[in-house]
């Protein structure tokens, strides 16, 4: 409605499926769930550059999301500012000390519950979370292939926490912060510069 009453610009909205095996890619590259920003950034904006009318160019793109895509957003702005030229965050992962430090103490319990990790991850796979806490074990085993991936058998990642006690593993949970877009933000601060709009 509002294009019609050329109150905005037209667009072409591209919501690509970044979804995997653990729930979310959170939209970044990692060894143990694939390249999904590079394929998003080399493979899929190029695809739709060729197959649509766009501006085919970084300022005439913006990348937006929501939670993990929210942080995904944020993290093409900071690492591919040759893209994109604008992004939107909306409720995107971020202050990781406070948003998700409580999960994975829910995520151990949950996994203890089902059977432990090998049990709960074949399950998961099949019928999907039942409920809050093992809605954070299956966060939490999305986030640590993204945030910490490893050549150990399946899941293929480090956990954060120790799954009997649900204590935190001090240096798996740094790899994490590593991620955090607030640790990230000055490293980050002269591509978000070139940013048109920033929401």
């Amino acid at each position: 409605a509002q294009i019609l009453a050329k109150e905005t610009r037209p667009a072409i909205l591209v919501m690509p499926d970044a979804s995997n095996r653990w729930g979310g890619s959170q939209f970044i590259d990692s060894a143990a769930t694939g390249a999904y920003q590079t394929y998003l950034c080399d493979e899929v904006w190029p695809h739709v550059d060729k197959t649509f009318r766009t501006i085919p160019k970084r300022d005439g793109r913006a990348v937006i999301g929501r939670s993990s895509g929210g942080f995904g957003a944020l993290r093409m702005a900071m690492d591919r500012p040759d893209v994109v030229g604008a992004v939107g965050s909306h409720c995107g992962d971020a202050g990781f000390e406070v948003s998700m430090r409580p999960m994975p103490t829910n995520a151990a319990i949950a996994i203890r519950q089902a059977g432990g990790l090998t049990a709960f991850a074949e399950r998961v796979v099949q019928g999907g979370p039942r409920g809050g806490g093992e809605f954070d074990a299956i966060f939490v085993l999305a986030c640590s292939a993204a945030y910490a991936p490893s050549k150990s058998a399946p899941p293929h990642c480090d956990l954060p926490m120790h799954v009997g006690t649900g204590a935190l593993v001090p240096e798996v949970w740094a790899r994490w912060i590593e991620h955090d877009p607030l640790t990230r933000i000055e490293k980050g601060a002269p591509a978000l510069k070139t940013m048109a709009t920033i929401f």
